[in-house]
């Protein structure tokens, strides 16, 4: 398949059989050459279509390192896919795909927490964590909910507990 898709010039095809064949190198427990496949297919995508396969692949590869225990590349290779993520995520459109958008992804996510917190790092710990959240629906709501003054109050309260943390954060 990928030596026809290579022909016809299918650089979606292409990427395709790389991560399958990737995925069989995985599932034997070849890591490095799952590792050499999935960057071969991080080649052939360049710049197209890198907030979605680009993405696939990023996860994939944390994964296997994520199971080296190899915790910094683990790091690097999430926070370019969060990266990714959250420069397209609001260009989707309705709040249900946004969601949906995210779901196939909290893999990344998920993978960046827990290489933060094996190094240390635990504030891009409680970043991610906090980026891995559905904010969409709370977007949503509040350009059509009307505010009464009880909801005022606590959002004045809210913003300034927020506040008060990035201070104490920078001290």
């Amino acid at each position: 398949m990928e030596l026809e898709c290579r022909r016809l010039g299918m650089t979606e095809g292409i990427t395709t059989a790389l991560i399958r064949r990737a995925d069989i190198f995985m599932a034997l427990e070849r890591y490095n050459e799952a590792i050499a496949t999935l960057n071969n297919a991080r080649g052939v995508l360049n710049n197209r279509w890198q907030h979605d396969r680009g993405v696939e692949v990023l996860v994939k590869l944390a994964q296997i390192y994520a199971y080296k225990q190899q915790w910094q590349v683990v790091s690097s290779l999430c926070g370019e896919g969060i990266q990714l993520v959250e420069e397209y995520r609001y260009k989707v459109t309705s709040q249900y795909m946004q969601s949906s958008y995210l779901t196939s992804r909290i893999g990344l996510y998920a993978l960046g927490v827990r290489a933060a917190y094996e190094l240390g790092d635990y504030s891009s710990m409680l970043e991610q964590a906090e980026l891995s959240k559905c904010r969409s629906v709370l977007r949503y709501q509040q350009r059509t909910l009307a505010f009464t003054t009880d909801q005022e109050q606590t959002e004045r309260e809210f913003q300034h507990v927020l506040h008060t943390n990035r201070l104490c954060q920078y001290r």
